[in-house]
């Protein structure tokens, strides 16, 4: 091997001959209700990249069946490596703008830990989830109706 193949290894992730068992990878691999991947070769073959779009929410909920009316991100994953998101929808917390990754699984760790982040995020409007301590339940909350009080609030045993 020649050095500047050598280089050349270095620095491209994936190559434009593997992209389309990456965009496979990555739609089996991220775990979100709605994935879509396809490659791009826009730039030219040589610059080909995939783009990604992944939505928390099922397609049937899309609010007109929009997928911008969902929570959804659109990222970019390029030869080189560079996973970047450019694209963002409502109700998504926390920063991700652009990130070296490894390989295909190292991008699948990033974007699942980041679906994961945005599955820990509880909103509640109207209902009173703690008043005395701060310690989050293990389990999942139950149904409360608007302006009521949640058990666990109160210190009451379920």
């Amino acid at each position: 091997m020649n050095r500047a193949t050598k280089l050349l290894n270095l620095v491209e992730m994936f190559s434009p001959a593997d992209a389309d068992s990456v965009v496979e990878k990555l739609k089996s691999g991220i775990k979100a209700p709605f994935v879509n991947a396809y490659k791009s070769t826009l730039g030219g073959i040589e610059h080909t990249s995939i783009l990604i779009t992944v939505s928390l929410d099922p397609e049937e909920s899309w609010t007109n069946g929009i997928l911008q009316n969902s929570r959804y991100f659109q990222m970019h994953y390029s030869t080189n490596g560079v996973l970047e998101m450019f694209s963002r929808g409502r109700g998504l917390s926390g920063k991700f703008r652009k990130t070296k990754v490894k390989d295909v699984y190292d991008a699948l760790v990033k974007i699942n830990k980041f679906i994961d982040m945005q599955n820990e995020l509880r909103i509640s409007k109207g209902i009173a989830r703690w008043t005395a301590n701060f310690l989050p339940p293990t389990e999942e909350y139950s149904a409360v109706p608007i302006g009521g009080i949640d058990s666990s609030a109160k210190g009451e045993e379920k």
